[in-house]
């Protein structure tokens, strides 16, 4: 039998079958009027929020007995239960609704937006609260609606009601959904033993979103101790380069802010603009080169593995300049996007003459040569990464420059060409866009 924590917080249930079966008992009456008001009331609010949804999503629908209501203003209501019977009920009716889990909601829902979606009194039955949300924000408008309504957490304490697989008191509440990219809009007050807030998906980022996390007084010791380096202090300004980095999302990669990709990045740096990526949902990795082999500097390596470890960034330091001989750590299509800015410098540093490139003071100065041995380097590095994007994925690739950058332009179209990948946008200089189809 499903068991109650003794603090009262979350349900154990023994097999998957029996938590179903729970949940479908609960289901004892349908069209009931005071459920009816409930659900009216929510569709007020929503129109509230915006008068002209068109369609609406309700995950734990039990019998959608108000779908018959918002049809007459014109909308178009689509519902999900995980009750047998509450599905057969509002077939029934005429309505809209299939059986299924909100964890397999993409199977039923993948490829459709809806202006609006609402889980009512349904959140605290869900067994995975953050795949759940990480669900409904992929099949909400970009400036959708979400409506969530559910009991405080006095209720689960009932042992009665061990279809409840979690209580939530309010701070846990807001911090899950804030960590799932919601905005709260309003919070509505109706009854003392419930949550109801109407929420929109984050789709920007500001540098207010990206706190730095608790260090310890090592870190601090070491961290103080690399900023007194004169090329560091100048180089490093945390603030400045996450602007920089939300700018470079938003303009070139606006295909990270659709959240649940793989995201690498080759030459992270200090690792903001996968602090970006994961900001809007995705799970992320840095590649970087060797601290002894590093054209930055032993000290801004240094900083750079400092920041990655306080701010949780997987970076791997095995010398991503080696993926010219021995390819990159990663399985075929694996990525969903591969990002690549300031380094290929380094990675094709023999091809590569004039000055030394120290700390990417001279790229402008420096002359590619194009011979064999180039060529192959570069149908190597587009053939890597061809290898691990995923079908549809980007590369984004953003030289610094060199003497010759026409020739460069020229040389890495034709090669990227070649290996059967295409460029979708460019700023005409050093800046590639290219996608795997």
């Amino acid at each position: 039998m499903a068991e109650i924590s003794p603090d009262g917080k979350t349900t154990k249930y023994n097999s998957y079958e029996e938590y179903v079966n729970i949940q479908d008992s609960r289901y004892h009456s349908y069209d009931c009027p005071n459920c009816l008001k409930i659900n009216e009331f929510n569709l007020e609010v929503l129109l509230k929020h915006n008068k002209d949804i068109k369609t609406i999503l309700d995950v734990g629908c039990r019998d959608s007995a108000y779908f018959d209501s918002a049809k007459k203003k014109g909308i178009v209501c689509h519902g999900i239960d995980i009750s047998p019977r509450s599905v057969e009920y509002a077939k029934s009716k005429g309505r809209k609704v299939i059986q299924g889990d909100i964890n397999n909601l993409l199977d039923f829902f993948g490829s459709t937006k809806f202006n609006a979606i609402i889980s009512s009194h349904s959140f605290e039955h869900f067994l995975d609260h953050n795949q759940a949300l990480k669900n409904i924000r992929t099949v909400l408008e970009p400036n959708g609606i979400f409506l969530i309504r559910l009991p405080n957490e006095t209720i689960i304490s009932d042992t009665k009601r061990k279809a409840h697989t979690r209580a939530f008191i309010k701070d846990e509440l807001i911090a899950l959904l804030n960590n799932n990219r919601f905005k709260i809009l309003e919070e509505k007050i109706e009854f003392k033993s419930e949550y109801f807030f109407v929420c929109s998906p984050i789709i920007n980022a500001s540098i207010n979103d990206f706190p730095l996390y608790t260090v310890t007084k090592e870190w601090e010791e070491l961290y103080t101790e690399v900023l007194k380096n004169r090329y560091v202090k100048t180089k490093y300004n945390r603030k400045n380069r996450l602007q920089d980095k939300i700018d470079y999302v938003n303009k070139w990669a606006p295909e990270i802010k659709k959240n649940n990709g793989n995201v690498l990045d080759i030459g992270p740096g200090p690792g903001e603009f996968l602090e970006v990526a994961r900001f809007f949902g995705n799970l992320v990795k840095g590649i970087d080169s060797k601290i002894e082999n590093n054209q930055m500097g032993n000290e801004y390596v240094t900083l750079s593995k400092l920041m990655t470890k306080r701010q949780n960034i997987p970076v791997q330091y095995v010398g991503f300049e080696n993926m010219l001989k021995d390819g990159l750590p990663y399985p075929d299509e694996h990525f969903s996007f591969i990002n690549s800015q300031g380094s290929i410098e380094q990675v094709f540093s023999k091809h590569l003459s004039g000055v030394e490139l120290v700390q990417h003071k001279n790229c402008f100065n420096l002359t590619w040569t194009f011979d064999a041995a180039t060529e192959k380097s570069f149908i190597k590095l587009f053939s890597e990464i061809k290898r691990i994007l995923c079908q549809g994925g980007i590369f984004l690739l953003y030289a610094n420059g060199a003497k010759n950058v026409q020739e460069y332009i020229t040389y890495i179209t034709k090669k990227i060409n070649e290996t059967r990948l295409n460029i979708i946008k460019t700023d005409g200089k050093t800046l590639h866009k290219i996608q795997k189809v």
